[in-house]
């Protein structure tokens, strides 16, 4: 299933809206990143535990790169291959950030560095991303929450990242 963009005949303030059952959206090729990536994500969660999947770019549990929405013990969740870096889950509105550079994996919310572990894994990720679902299609991985945004780059941004969350942030307003 799509998830809803119109709630009772409007578009959602909220942006797009998953029920954590079975809303997904399906990239239409794979996004070739295989040592550096930045993603950023403007969402809500309606839940704060319960591994529910933001964006997923992974082949299978452990290979390739995954945005968490929430884990097991309650955090948001920037993943590359099998190295986390994680940040407590909240349902308030965040700017999230994943930044992989060559040598480390970080989580940011609001604009503030929340944690950061070291690693220099190579991926080779041949299947096609989702958004709202893990990859390989696994139960219990459905987000739960709205989707204002998502920028995916295969490039380390780390040098523009305060222009990037700041543009960002001036645009939806949200810290």
């Amino acid at each position: 299933d799509q998830p809803s963009i119109v709630l009772n005949g409007g578009l959602s303030s909220d942006g797009i809206e998953f029920d954590g059952s079975n809303d997904e959206m399906d990239l239409t090729s794979a996004l070739g990143a295989t040592t550096v990536q930045s993603i950023f994500a403007v969402q809500k969660n309606d839940i704060t535990s319960g591994g529910s999947l933001l964006f997923d770019n992974r082949d299978a549990n452990d290979d390739g790169s995954a945005l968490f929405a929430t884990d097991s013990a309650g955090n948001k969740q920037a993943s590359w291959d099998a190295t986390d870096a994680e940040h407590t889950a909240t349902t308030n509105e965040e700017l999230i950030g994943l930044i992989k550079t060559s040598s480390a994996i970080t989580i940011r919310a609001n604009s503030v560095q929340k944690s950061s572990t070291s690693s220099s894994s190579t991926i080779d990720i041949s299947t096609v991303p989702k958004i709202g679902q893990g990859s390989s299609g696994a139960s219990g991985t459905n987000y739960d929450g709205s989707i204002k945004e998502i920028i995916c780059f295969n490039t380390d941004v780390s040098s523009d990242v305060s222009d990037i969350e700041n543009d960002i942030n001036n645009h939806y307003n949200i810290y």
